[in-house]
């Protein structure tokens, strides 16, 4: 018999209520006053102005790293009592790769005091002895000062929640304090790749050079290599018949009946025109041959993948020709038989719903590869059920990260969090389930799990399961991640990392066996693992590798971490061979070459090359290691689009627009044509979407698209001139005008909309936007556009006025930021 009298559900009782309550005022259990309730609490974040940095440096992050920017933040109360002298804290995040000058803040603030939490620029705000009870209706100012300009809307602090102190120290989460921003100010220039700030006028250049509103668009996307339209005949879109494949087709046949069905009634007429898919071995696996003619429609490919490609052309071709396809044939297949994307599910989660939708846009372009980046130092996001901690609690964020007996329950909130992080994983079940989608539409899913950093997650979840220590509690090398963390790189020399490592990969490939899709790729990662890491660990040197001050003797301390990280990654190989069903292909970003070069020379590894200097990617090509090029410049598109206070995301490698990414040239690694043997090595590209600033599936969708249109472009056709895409650009921008933003408005896959650019010519307001397609809307009285406001019509322009603010629309009223002619 239940009885909530009992001790046991008494205290699930009392948890339950304090689930209930919590964020309410509630009086303090040691006699402290209350607190006002974290919505009755908010702040303005007030930016004030940049400084900038040296005048003389060797590189643009010198540079950043030594300007700063001034801002104030405005706490005020607006409930009834007052928030008390103590008993209180207030938690928050500086912008990506940001810090706070503690110093400065001490000499600008009487009252309060702030402190770094030790984890990807996290602080805490607490009352110092100066500081008086906050009474209803008042405001405190707190000016702070942060190290690196201020330069775009995911730069300033974010995740502020309260917290209520306890007398011993003891923190609780009361909740998350709403935050208002100004306006980011004075932004002066700085040095490439970054460059001066992106304006009307700059836009408007910009646009200019590639803007040709009469362009024909390209036949499709990406663009058939083989084409010959034969005008001497149509075949009606209404008059085709059911479609005819053999049993080898199914998906590909229901997928084509579901499109013609969207287009004409199920036609069954004696003289229908035949619709017919099928498969002929002597062609190239994705290889397609589309053919429109008197009989009917023909798709052959080398393979099921060749024949959907066929059919995503055909879609396309509807498009364009919506009631008639002329007679034509198109022989087409791909240079690069590796088109992939990588999606960091890790830093924020995003579900099986979404990604299926990523799924669905990379196989209607033609892309073959996910790569799912499913561990990191912030969570865990695969299941494996023999380890259950590492979802239980590294899937999990929040500011309470350790239970009455200093068991650890959940990671601590990063990034964007406030005072609960963004929880979740893909289950067992989650995972079979996606490589059977993605299979399905010919995209290989590659999981990454990323060895020997990174692995803070695991680290974390595993630290109080006996036999699962991930790390030497006595290690005294010190070194720090690019991102902050100290504590985020497995210790080789530790037992607990076999049978941790063992688990996974076995866990991983019998999901692989579960859903019928071999393991065939593997991705290791390898990457950011600093080289002062294990020199100064016991444990290692218990394992006979000598301890070595990096400090005193860098060069042997270097040699000392090499021989344990090499060691380490032959155990990983064998547990991996090991694990397999088959023979799987080990992949790792480039830092870990020096690792794997026996297993690259056999053909059972590729490397992941996300190096800047292309010298430096032709020098490991000419090793012979098989490649997959994921320039950053290009192909990482957390990158903002353009240097406005109006974006979001990292601009380390420069900021990444459309038409950047379409100028990707990967077989230009040097002046110089590559050699045969070098071009053969490289196997494709990829890129990334790292989701630090990226919070939702809308802003995913933003981040990727239109990006992913080029990059499935170049990735079907890399071996261009620099004539080539100046010749073809226009044609290939007035395609994503006419067809593909509209389908992707369609389908209600989020994308960015491009800012109009806009001059004063002779009196006269000028404004253009890249594509075809996008309209332009103004106001004069310094309000922003909406999709009522008057449309700009270029041949009766109105009077420049420098009130003048103007968006870009599609033709379903979604509209871009909004860009004031005068900035």
């Amino acid at each position: 018999m239940n009885s909530w009298s009992s001790p046991r559900n008494r205290a699930t009782l009392v948890m339950l209520l304090g689930l209930v309550c919590l964020g309410c005022t509630m009086p303090a259990s040691d006699g402290r006053p209350p607190l006002p309730k974290a919505d009755e609490l908010s702040i303005e974040w007030i930016h004030d102005e940049n400084v900038d940095g040296p005048e003389t440096y060797e590189h643009h992050h010198e540079y950043l790293a030594k300007s700063k920017n001034k801002s104030r933040l405005l706490l005020t109360n607006n409930s009834k009592s007052a928030l008390p002298v103590d008993g209180w804290a207030i938690y928050f995040r500086i912008g990506p790769f940001m810090y706070l000058d503690e110093e400065a803040f001490a000499e600008a603030n009487e009252t309060v005091k702030v402190s770094f939490v030790g984890i990807e620029g996290r602080y805490k705000i607490e009352p110092d002895k100066g500081f008086k009870p906050l009474k209803s209706g008042e405001t405190l100012t707190i000016p702070i000062v942060g190290k690196r300009q201020i330069m775009l809307n995911s730069d300033p602090p974010v995740g502020f929640y309260l917290v209520k102190v306890a007398a011993n120290g003891k923190e609780e989460l009361i909740g998350d304090i709403d935050v208002t921003y100004g306006p980011i100010k004075g932004f002066t220039p700085s040095p490439d790749p970054i460059g001066a700030r992106a304006d009307a006028k700059s836009r408007h250049a910009r646009h200019s050079q590639y803007h040709s509103p009469a362009a024909e668009p390209q036949l499709a996307l990406p663009t058939p290599r083989n084409v010959k339209i034969d005008d001497s005949g149509e075949v009606e879109v209404s008059k085709l018949g059911a479609v005819s494949a053999g049993d080898d087709l199914t998906f590909e046949a229901e997928t084509l009946t579901k499109l013609l069905d969207s287009r004409r009634n199920a036609n069954s007429d004696a003289d229908a025109a035949k619709v017919n898919l099928s498969i002929n071995g002597d062609l190239g696996r994705e290889q397609y041959q589309l053919t429109v003619s008197g009989d009917g429609v023909s798709i052959v490919g080398g393979s099921a993948a060749g024949v959907f490609y066929g059919i995503q052309t055909l879609d396309q071709l509807f498009n364009r020709y919506p009631e008639k396809l002329p007679f034509l044939t198109i022989d087409d297949e791909p240079q690069f038989s590796y088109r992939g994307l990588m999606v960091d599910i890790c830093r924020h989660f995003f579900g099986p719903k979404t990604l299926k939708q990523v799924i669905d846009q990379m196989a209607h372009y033609k892309m073959n590869v996910l790569q799912l980046h499913l561990n990191d130092d912030e969570a865990w996001r695969i299941e494996i059920q023999t380890l259950p901690e590492l979802t239980e609690i590294g899937s999990k964020r929040g500011h309470v990260t350790h239970d009455e007996d200093g068991k650890v329950v959940q990671l601590p909130v990063v990034l964007n969090d406030g005072g609960t992080g963004p929880s979740g994983y893909l289950s067992r079940e989650d995972y079979i389930d996606l490589l059977k989608y993605a299979q399905q539409r010919h995209i290989e899913v590659i999981p990454e799990i990323d060895v020997p950093g990174h692995c803070r997650s695991a680290i974390q979840a595993l630290k109080d399961k006996p036999g699962y220590q991930l790390i030497d509690p006595d290690d005294k090398s010190e070194h720090v991640s690019p991102q902050g963390f100290r504590d985020n790189i497995l210790n080789p020399a530790m037992e607990g990392v076999y049978p941790f490592l063992n688990n996974v990969f076995v866990a991983i490939n019998e999901m692989h066996d579960a859903a019928g899709v071999p393991l065939k790729h593997l991705h290791i990662g390898g990457d950011e693992a600093p080289q002062e890491a294990w020199t100064l660990s016991p444990a290692a040197e218990k394992k006979g590798y000598k301890n070595v001050d990096p400090k005193v003797d860098p060069e042997r301390a270097k040699a000392v971490h090499s021989k344990i990280r090499d060691d380490f990654s032959q155990k990983v190989y064998e547990i991996i061979d090991k694990a397999a069903s088959g023979t799987v292909q080990i992949g790792s970003w480039h830092e870990n070459s020096p690792y794997i070069t026996e297993r690259l020379a056999n053909g059972k590894a590729y490397i992941t090359e996300w190096d800047f200097d292309g010298n430096a990617t032709y020098e490991r090509l000419k090793t012979g290691q098989p490649t997959v090029l994921s320039n950053p410049r290009q192909s990482y598109w957390d990158m903002a689009y353009e240097n406005n206070p109006t974006e979001r995301g990292h601009f380390w490698s420069g900021f990444t627009d459309t038409k950047e990414v379409y100028e990707y040239r990967p077989l230009a690694l040097r002046d110089e044509p590559l050699p045969q043997k070098e071009r053969d090595l490289i196997i494709g590209v990829q890129a990334q979407i790292w989701t630090e600033t990226i919070n939702t599936p809308d802003m995913l969708k933003w981040y990727m698209m239109p990006r992913m249109l080029p990059f499935a472009e170049r990735a079907w056709n890399p071996d261009v001139s620099q004539h080539d895409l100046a010749e073809k650009w226009p044609g290939f921008a007035a395609y994503l005008g006419k067809y593909a933003l509209p389908k992707l408005e369609r389908e209600q896959f989020r994308f960015r909309i491009p800012k109009p650019g806009a001059i004063n010519e002779d009196g006269y307001l000028r404004a253009i936007v890249p594509y075809e397609g996008l309209e332009i809307r103004y106001t004069t009285d310094g309000s922003d556009p909406t999709a009522e406001s008057t449309l700009y019509d270029a041949d009766n322009p109105p009077k420049y006025d420098s009130k003048i603010k103007l968006r870009a629309f599609t033709k379903g009223g979604r509209g871009s930021s909004t860009v004031p002619v005068e900035e």
